[in-house]
């Protein structure tokens, strides 16, 4: 009997990149108004030194979205002088700007109807790779818990999330479902550890992986969930 469904966020409750985007220009404004000189340094080059200063560093944190985007911060800050407590705190500032338009999203429009019909019958959690907190973009109500790349140390495709959510409700995989749009990291993770999966394969993208069930789009999402349950003697 399915008791848990699991849901992976970015690119399967909505599209990512346009929210990505805002965020970016959001903190680039916020940054014109307070340190318009460290917007010399924050560009797409400083990046990606960053990125491979941390990948010889700290190669297990390299896909953890906070850590990275943080000594982004700290390492354009440092650039213009800033030391310190000084140099911290306006890091910090300016990630929390980011963090805050990064939760500003728009939902698929058959985001919220379908977690709520879902919801009723089912415990739902969150699991992601990216730093979007399911309370701040309004979804709080239809998740019993989220877990992340950040929370955890480790982004799918490793189990750790998958495990953290099967051990809070107390199920076993084969009780679960998980929704995702990654063959990799969404699918095969899950399918891994026993999960039954449902791919929402919405680019129309050459199939790498073997799901229960794929949709192409969120809208025959709830109908490929309810007849998968259906196998499992459960009706939603």
């Amino acid at each position: 009997m399915i008791k848990l469904i699991t849901f992976d966020l970015d690119n399967t409750l909505w599209d990512v990149g346009p929210v990505l985007r805002r965020a970016d220009n959001e903190l680039k404004r916020w940054m014109n108004e307070s340190h318009p000189e460290v917007l010399m340094h924050y560009k797409p080059d400083t990046f990606a030194f960053v990125k491979n200063k941390i990948s010889c560093e700290h190669p297990h944190k390299l896909n953890l979205p906070t850590f990275v985007r943080m000594q982004f911060l700290l390492h354009c800050y440092s650039l213009i002088g800033l030391k310190g407590v000084n140099l911290e705190r306006h890091a910090r500032d300016a990630f929390d700007v980011f963090h805050h338009a990064r939760n500003q999203i728009d939902l698929y429009p058959e985001t919220i109807p379908m977690l709520n019909e879902l919801s009723k019958s089912f415990a739902l959690i969150a699991l992601s790779n990216g730093n979007a907190d399911v309370t701040k973009v309004g979804l709080g109500n239809y998740f019993v818990a989220q877990y992340s790349a950040d929370s955890t140390g480790k982004p799918k495709p490793h189990p750790a999330m998958f495990k953290e959510a099967l051990d809070f409700v107390g199920v076993a995989a084969t009780e679960s479902i998980h929704v995702g749009d990654h063959q990799v990291e969404d699918v095969k993770a899950a399918q891994a550890l026993g999960f039954r999966t449902v791919w929402l394969n919405d680019k129309r993208a050459s199939r790498s992986c073997s799901p229960d069930a794929e949709v192409s789009d969120l809208k025959r999402m709830l109908g490929s969930i309810r007849q998968l349950a259906a196998l499992h003697r459960v009706r939603v």
